[in-house]
């Protein structure tokens, strides 16, 4: 398979307490204890504070491409993605997924998604049956 589905995301903002007030700190998705954030054309982390919320509405019609974060987010070590993963990560849907390749376009990615969707839905589909004569 070319690619498979690892999971819902979640969003997360961090705050840290300095002084007075709390300052927030770049926001990331979050899968188990992996943090994700999303990409630029430029393979660069997508720099607004409200990335997250923005690449989540724009997973709903196209793939995504995001970056697993290497380094913890915070306002002291400027935070890095994982080099090995990069154009492998995709966010659609809410949800995870990874290509076994680095050089699928954004629409490969996209059908691929849901040429992987429909596969699943007929496995169900077809398991449902079985075990409603029993």
């Amino acid at each position: 398979m070319a690619i498979r589905c690892l999971g819902s995301v979640t969003p997360t903002v961090s705050r840290v307490h300095l002084g007075v007030k709390d300052i927030p700190i770049p926001a990331y998705l979050q899968l188990g204890t992996k943090r994700y954030v999303p990409l630029t054309e430029g393979n660069e982390i997508a720099q607004s504070p409200n990335m997250c919320e923005v690449a989540l509405e724009d997973a709903k019609e196209k793939p995504r491409r995001v970056g697993e974060l290497t380094t913890s987010p915070s306002l002291l070590v400027k935070p890095a993605v994982n080099p090995s993963l990069t154009n492998r990560l995709w966010l659609y849907d809410g949800k995870l997924y990874q290509t076994l390749r680095n050089d699928y376009t954004q629409q490969q990615v996209r059908l691929l998604i849901l040429n992987l969707i429909e596969r699943e839905k007929g496995k169900f589909q077809q398991l449902e049956r079985r075990f409603k004569r029993k």
